[in-house]
């Protein structure tokens, strides 16, 4: 009679006969046979992050990545980042063998200067690490604070008064993070084309441009754009002023 088994050990005690050979997994009669050897498989987490890049260009708010448990454990990680702008949530989590989660990096760009930007992600726990960027541009147009001279700018009159043409003065203030590439008084009134405009010149850190005189009277709608090196627009908000026909001496 003979027993199929995946491993055989003959023992021997000393008395009698040893056996010599065994052939394939048979035992022979008169021995006796262990049980079947059970292999262990070890337990462990394995971290997994995807995606490895996220841009989120010049106006996108967050990043989504997917945290994954690709072993065989209970995966404890958690997320840290080394660029201020950049908040993961959440920031650290469990997860069961096969279970994802998704990270949302918010990026604060308030604190962001100016500019590109790029910044790390980094994931760790008790199954591995992994690192990903975050890249993208952080774009704010130039601050405009405009004044007129007079002000409230009224009283511009046109040749029919018989009082001498008038024109107003309109001073703007122009901050910004770049370079200030040009500044141009726009407006829409009487006498002129729609659409006209002239470029404004620095004068004493200001920018400067004289608005009107105009050839007959009506409403008038003025205002000032600025641009800077990176393309960043700024307009500020349409103001309007009366152009009279009747001199006020």
């Amino acid at each position: 009679m003979t027993t199929k088994i995946d491993l055989v050990r003959v023992p021997y005690s000393g008395a009698g006969p040893a056996v010599s050979a065994v052939v394939g997994n048979q035992v022979p009669v008169g021995c006796t046979a262990l049980p079947p050897t059970t292999t262990l498989r070890p337990v462990a987490p394995r971290l997994f992050v995807t995606p490895g890049r996220a841009d989120v260009g010049a106006s996108g708010s967050s990043a989504t990545f997917v945290v994954r448990n690709d072993g065989t454990g209970s995966l404890t990680w958690s997320a840290a980042t080394t660029a201020g702008p950049l908040r993961p949530e959440p920031a650290s989590g469990t997860l069961a063998p096969g279970a994802s989660a998704n990270v949302v990096v918010a990026i604060d760009r308030a604190n962001q200067a100016e500019g590109a930007f790029n910044g790390t992600v980094a994931f760790g726990g008790n199954g591995g690490s992994a690192n990903v960027t975050v890249v993208g541009r952080a774009e704010r147009g130039p601050v405009v604070t405009v004044s007129t001279n007079p002000s409230p700018l009224v009283g511009l009159f046109t040749p029919a008064t018989g009082c001498a043409p008038s024109a107003g003065a309109i001073t703007a203030a122009v901050t910004d993070e770049s370079e200030i590439v040009s500044v141009t008084l726009h407006w829409r009134g009487p006498g002129r084309a729609p659409g006209s405009s002239t470029p404004m010149a620095m004068r004493a850190g200001r920018f400067v441009a004289t608005l009107g005189p105009f050839t007959s009277a009506g409403s008038l709608e003025w205002w000032v754009r600025a641009v800077d090196a990176r393309g960043n627009v700024t307009t500020a908000p349409t103001r309007s002023a009366p152009v009279t026909a009747t001199c006020i001496r």
